[in-house]
Formats: C-alpha cells, sequence, structure tokens
C-alpha cells in the first residue's frame, strides 16, 4: 500500500503545482487519472484482509486530507463541477469494465460446469447401455 499512496501523493503534488501555475485541467490529465487509479487502488487494498487496522485507518485518512485539498484547490479554479462530471463518468466506465469481467467468468464458469455435467451424463449412459448389453448377454447363456 505504500506505493500506491506515493503515487496518489505524487498525483496530488503534480496537481497543486499545475493549478498553481494557472495550468489548465487539460495539462493536469495524467496526474488526474494517476491519481484514480491510484486512490482505487488503495481503496481496494483497504477492503482486502490481512491489514492491520492503524495501518488502513491512517491510509484512509491521508487519503480524505489530500481530497479534501484538492477539492479545495479545484473549486478555487472553478474546476470542481467538471471534475466531479469527470470521475463519475471513470467511476461508471470502471464498474462496468468490472461487471463485464464478472459476465464472463459467470459464463465460463457455466459452460464448464455444462461441459461437465453432459460428460457425467454421457458415460452414465454408457454405463447403463453396457450393463444392459452384458445382462442380456448373460440372460442369454443361461447363468446370471
Amino acid at each position: 500500500m505504500i506505493a500506491e499512496l506515493a503515487v496518489f501523493n505524487a498525483a496530488v503534488a503534480t496537481i497543486k503545482e499545475a493549478a498553481n501555475h494557472g495550468k489548465d485541467i487539460v495539462a493536469m490529465g495524467k496526474s488526474l487519472a494517476a491519481l484514480f487509479d491510484a486512490e482505487a487502488q488503495i481503496n481496494k487494498r483497504l477492503q482486502e484482509n490481512g491489514q492491520s487496522d492503524i495501518e488502513a485507518y491512517l491510509a484512509k485518512v491521508e487519503i480524505d486530507q489530500k481530497m479534501d485539498e484538492l477539492r479545495t484547490l479545484l473549486k478555487w479554479t472553478g474546476h470542481w463541477e467538471p471534475f466531479m462530471q469527470f470521475r463519475a463518468q471513470q467511476k461508471k466506465r470502471r464498474d462496468s469494465e468490472a461487471q463485464a469481467i464478472k459476465q464472463k467468468v459467470a459464463i465460463r464458469r457455466k459452460k464448464l460446469f455444462d461441459a461437465i455435467f453432459i460428460i457425467v451424463v454421457a458415460l452414465s449412459a454408457l454405463t447403463a447401455v453396457g450393463f444392459a448389453f452384458w445382462a442380456i448377454l448373460a440372460f442369454k447363456r443361461g447363468g446370471v
């Protein structure tokens, strides 16, 4: 998580520097993308098990503080509303990509289950047919 926090902090610093020099939000595009990606990765890591509560809490506090600073900066530069719209679009895109991946996995699992089911049914049918032929032959020979 330290690497993700470092990327997040670097993106925030770059955005602040660009805003302080009067650059447009377009010039901050890569930094904003890096910020979103790092924030998403950090939030994902915070939900994982095997991490101490204090470590997760401190990471969350740091993210919240930096996002507050960024919010203030973007409000002063007049980019807050477009930023929030862009962020919502990015979240929607990421969510739809994750949903598409889940659907592909579910389809793949269903196909695998269906294939295994067909194989089991076919083997069972062949076994039953084989047993029936054996029983018929044994009966014809007179010894069952």
